[in-house]
């Protein structure tokens, strides 16, 4: 029997595991196909992927279809760029998500979904202030790229904001929250208490371990604001590590400082349930998910303005900011610290689940179906 559900290619690239929850959502009512533009060698081969072994792809899936375009890739620290060197299949006038527009991949796709039919929704988290460029010829064709496309979902405040100054029309932008895997979390909180009466408190980092997440400041911090028991706990990996490990041992704080190295998402999630604090005091942030998952599993969270999910849970309980300096991470941490009366329950945030934004998206795909003519 025919499936008569509306195609949906999705075209981004890894397969994380916080993005799964959306597309089972989304495969349930469209027949969807995640495209994907790098291969679980290249998460194993290439160091600057810094991704766990549950980012592989193509064994999650039930109700979404995976597999992986034949591509070019040029690398250069953490940013890859992609050429499709193979024909990209688009079936006639279905929906095709595009996660990104600075690979020329995502460029071949636009024009190939124009001589299929196809509509085009763009899924854009950047903000103004994580842009590399804000004006001349790269800026100038970002924004004309998006003018180009049928609907955009972006993930917040800021990120709606930057798709405007891009001339975007408000009608085709669609905005939702940047969810995490709460019922992932939710279980394996449940299964993992953190210690009540425990002598100390416990502080978190969560991710890569490269200059961008200015993780030294937590470190420095932590060495001057520490109380008798405290603990900092820092899982992830990255090229940083070695003078990370050197800088905790110049510090004498061998006994205080556990690297944990990476964890898959529902290890980190354990060590978030028996954490009391997150700390993510990154220089530069497109969204920051690790704040999500922390806040779902109940921590206090530190987080720099400079993140992009800052804006939208500014005003939920346990939330303190810095700026990406020594000083004021400390100062957060410690009152953080301070402030510790137990888990922090959120229930608007367990409200900003997977099921809501892949209701964004829908919205988005009604419209871009109903878009007469093209964005201009």
């Amino acid at each position: 029997m025919q499936d008569s559900r509306s195609s949906v290619t999705w075209i981004t690239n890894f397969e994380a595991p916080y993005r799964r929850p959306i597309w089972e959502d989304l495969g349930r009512t469209f027949r969807l196909r995640v495209l994907l533009l790098e291969n679980n060698e290249n998460l194993r081969r290439y160091r600057s992927t810094n991704r766990p072994r549950d980012w592989e792809a193509g064994r999650h899936s039930r109700s979404y279809r995976v597999s992986f375009l034949k591509s070019l890739a040029v690398r250069r620290g953490e940013t890859a760029f992609y050429l499709l060197t193979w024909n990209l299949f688009l079936p006639r006038g279905g929906i095709v998500v595009l996660g990104g527009w600075e690979s020329p991949v995502y460029w071949q796709a636009l024009f190939l979904a124009w001589l299929r039919g196809a509509r085009l929704v763009g899924f854009y988290e950047s903000t103004a202030a994580t842009n590399r460029f804000s004006t001349g010829p790269i800026a100038s064709a970002r924004a004309w790229f998006f003018r180009r496309l049928d609907a955009i979902v972006v993930p917040g405040d800021e990120s709606e904001d930057a798709i405007r100054g891009m001339g975007v029309r408000p009608s085709r932008i669609f905005k939702g929250f940047n969810p995490a895997d709460g019922a992932a979390i939710e279980r394996v909180v449940a299964a993992a208490t953190r210690p009540q009466n425990e002598n100390g408190h416990r502080f978190l980092f969560v991710g890569q371990l490269i200059e961008r997440k200015n993780v030294e400041s937590v470190i420095v911090a932590f060495s001057e604001i520490r109380n008798p028991g405290d603990k900092l706990v820092i899982v992830g990996d990255g090229d940083r590590r070695p003078a990370l490990e050197q800088l905790v041992n110049e510090l004498g704080l061998d006994e205080r400082v556990d690297f944990a190295g990476y964890e898959t998402a529902e290890g980190a999630f354990r060590t978030m349930a028996l954490s009391h604090t997150l700390v993510m005091p990154s220089h530069s942030e497109v969204w920051g998910m690790v704040v999500v998952e922390a806040m779902l599993a109940g921590c206090h969270v530190v987080v720099s303005k400079a993140a992009g999910v800052a804006a939208a849970v500014a005003e939920m309980p346990g939330v303190f900011f810095s700026e990406p300096t020594v000083e004021t991470v400390g100062a957060a941490m410690a009152e953080s610290r301070r402030s510790w009366s137990g888990s922090v329950q959120r229930p608007e945030l367990s409200a900003l689940n997977a099921s809501a934004f892949a209701d964004v998206f829908r919205k988005a795909f009604r419209a871009a179906s109903d878009t007469g003519l093209r964005a201009s």
